[in-house]
C-alpha cells in the first residue's frame, strides 16, 4: 500500500469516534514518546491525551488538502486543513515506523482564521 494511503486512512481514524473512545487503538497509534500542541494552545502527552478521549464530546471532523513529505525511511510529515463544525484547523503530523507499525510521534493544530 501506498504511504500516502496508509498515513491518510490513520490521520482519518484517529478523529474518529471508534478510535477515540478504544484506549487500545489509541495506544497502537500514537508512540509512547507522543507529544502535541494543540490549536488550543494546550500540549499533550500520550497518557493525557487517552484519558481525555475518553470523556470528550465526539465532534466530527473531515480532512483535506492532504500532503505527504518523507523525512526518512522511516519517518514521515503530513500536513492537512481539518474542519468541524465548530473551526478549521491546519495539521501537522509526524509519523515515525515502529516494529509495531506506523506510529504518530508528533502533532499540531493551528486555528484558522475563517475568510471574511
Amino acid at each position: 500500500m501506498k504511504l500516502q494511503v496508509h498515513l491518510h486512512r490513520l490521520e482519518t481514524e484517529l478523529p474518529g469516534e471508534d478510535a477515540r473512545r478504544n484506549p487500545l487503538v489509541l495506544k497502537r497509534l500514537l508512540a509512547d514518546d507522543f507529544l502535541e500542541f494543540s490549536a488550543s494552545g494546550t500540549v499533550w502527552r500520550k497518557r493525557e491525551t487517552i484519558d481525555a478521549l475518553k470523556v470528550e464530546v465526539f465532534v466530527e471532523r473531515i480532512i483535506s488538502d492532504f500532503a505527504l513529505t518523507l523525512i526518512s525511511e522511516d519517518a514521515a510529515l503530513v500536513t492537512y486543513t481539518c474542519t468541524s463544525a465548530r473551526y478549521q484547523s491546519l495539521r501537522s503530523s509526524v509519523w515515525r515506523r515502529t516494529t509495531e507499525g506506523w506510529q504518530l510521534f508528533f502533532h499540531q493544530g493551528t486555528p484558522r482564521q475563517a475568510a471574511e
